[in-house]
């Protein structure tokens, strides 16, 4: 199930203030891991997609809108299409490494490759890069000088 609309989301209105959104860009995180915090593949997973959730959460704030606690890394991630305008291939697949996320930190251990950690770095990336530069376009006031 798809999100139609961000209120269809479960999005309510929200007013950001600027240091929420500097906040919620991950671009610590992410270096961080690139430049030598290599983890074990689900440590690593779990900390690139925080940063993607993290990211996504901005562009939401920043379009005026937060998700409700339940079902909210559902939701947040969906919101990526209206926010950023993402497709539903590139929502799916950051919706799978959620479940995969979840089930390699609560479900079994050992089920998260080294390939699925480097592809969700690579979505947490990309996703921050897109973010910063549709802030700067859409809401230049919300960062940082």
């Amino acid at each position: 199930m798809s999100c139609p609309t961000l209120q269809y989301c479960n999005a309510k209105d929200y007013n950001v203030k600027r240091h929420e959104t500097d906040q919620r860009l991950p671009t610590a995180i992410v270096s961080r891991f690139r430049n030598g915090g290599q983890h074990v593949p689900a440590s690593a997973l779990n900390i690139a997609y925080n940063a993607a959730l993290q990211a996504a959460t901005a562009a939401l704030a920043a379009s005026g809108y937060r998700v409700a606690r339940e079902r909210h890394h559902y939701r947040t991630i969906q919101s990526v299409a209206y926010t950023l305008g993402w497709t539903a291939k590139q929502i799916n697949q950051f919706d799978r490494l959620c479940k995969k996320r979840n089930i390699g930190g609560y479900e079994t251990a050992g089920q998260i490759s080294g390939q699925e950690a480097w592809e969700m770095l690579q979505l947490a990336e990309h996703l921050r890069d897109e973010v910063s530069a549709w802030l700067s376009v859409k809401h230049p006031a919300l960062l940082k000088n």
